[in-house]
């Protein structure tokens, strides 16, 4: 039997891309959610509670990432907005997602960066992703 794939993974392993997001997110919980939300998506995901381990992975793995989704405030050294600009800095043509549910949004997020405010729906995290990620060329109707 050469042809023996599971019946469930035909879009992904159909895409010509292997789409890979950071996710840094402290909330457990939340992180599981977005990894989910992406892997659903067609995305291979690593998740980090801080944004320096976020950094540290960007910094051996950068050229491969094909998008980061990070929460503002979280425990270490550097926040998600820190990070986000790190990131335009060294790596602009790495996209990028910001979320955060503190109300007292700062003023220094690069610009083109999206931002969620929490609680946001799983559509408009992955209309955000979409916004700043190229879809992969699937088979099917063209491509605009």
């Amino acid at each position: 039997m050469p042809d023996c794939l599971p019946m469930d993974t035909p879009t992904r392993s159909a895409s010509p891309a292997n789409l890979l997001a950071v996710v840094s997110e402290d909330e457990l919980l939340l992180q599981a959610l977005v990894r989910e939300v992406l892997k659903q998506e067609g995305f291979h995901v690593e998740t980090f509670g801080t944004a320096d381990a976020a950094l540290q992975f960007l910094e051996l793995h950068w050229q491969q990432v094909n998008v980061v989704v990070s929460n503002v405030r979280m425990p270490g050294v550097i926040d998600g907005v820190q990070l986000a600009k790190i990131v335009s800095e060294r790596w602009p043509a790495v996209p990028f997602v910001l979320m955060s549910g503190y109300a007292g949004l700062r003023n220094d997020i690069p610009s083109g960066v999206p931002f969620l405010h929490k609680p946001w729906t799983l559509d408009q995290l992955t209309e955000a992703v979409w916004k700043v990620v190229p879809r992969p060329d699937f088979p099917g109707p063209a491509a605009s």
